[in-house]
């Protein structure tokens, strides 16, 4: 039983097909530069960076349903990830598009689970605890905005019957970050007393090795769409 996961060079996807690997489980990466993944996956698989691989884009449907053959399932973590505002339109063509692409092609495959990984502020603001039965919210701030909408494409998938699975990780720190992401920045920034502790109240934080345990249970043991 072969799974699909996009945006496997990324921090979490990275984190997620590494664990997968390591529980003996199939996997395929959709990727735009192997060369890049495989180097992001050394640290993560004590070297063994022979993961198969499909090269192509979360926004390019031939190149997804090329990906998806063979596949019972797919995991969605692919997304334009920044609070960087000179990457807003880049966000607005990649994070609901590639979902749109992405469940589309799950749902003509006829795959049995899919996962699609949102995050915790697509149901922001909220009115009260927030639960995975929280409708999506409307957040502001555009990179959330853009998950929230993804969020709805999962959704709308969900009502219409494909098995999707929806998670929402909160904001992540660990090690082997490909990149200096936005959380680790921040971290830096306030432990270099660039930057006030941020924001008022309270702010889930999570280990990334934690988040990449659960998806990947999640996505082994499949179940009811919730």
């Amino acid at each position: 039983m072969t799974f699909l996961i996009t945006g496997g060079s990324g921090f979490l996807g990275s984190h997620i097909a590494a664990e997968l690997v390591r529980r003996g489980v199939p996997v395929r990466l959709l990727v735009r530069d192997p060369q890049r993944a495989r180097k992001v996956l050394e640290p993560l698989t004590d070297g063994a960076t022979g993961v198969p691989m499909a090269l192509g884009d979360v926004t390019d449907p031939a190149a997804v349903a090329a990906a998806l053959r063979g596949c019972a399932g797919v995991l969605h973590a692919a997304s334009v990830y920044s609070f960087d505002p000179r990457r807003h339109a880049e966000m607005r063509a990649v994070n609901r598009p590639g979902t749109e692409v992405v469940l589309a092609a799950a749902s003509d495959a006829g795959v049995d689970r899919v996962v699609h990984v949102s995050t915790f502020g697509a149901l922001l603001p909220a009115t009260g605890p927030i639960t995975s039965d929280a409708p999506v919210g409307a957040p502001r701030e555009p990179y959330l905005a853009s998950k929230a909408a993804a969020d709805e494409v999962a959704r709308q998938y969900r009502r219409d019957g494909l098995p999707v699975l929806v998670t929402y990780p909160p904001a992540l720190l660990g090690p082997h970050d490909p990149r200096l992401g936005d959380q680790t920045r921040r971290v830096r920034d306030v432990l270099r007393g660039l930057m006030p502790i941020w924001p008022d109240g309270g702010f889930p934080i999570g280990d990334v090795r934690d988040a990449a345990a659960w998806h990947a249970d999640v996505l082994i043991r499949g179940g009811p769409a919730r």
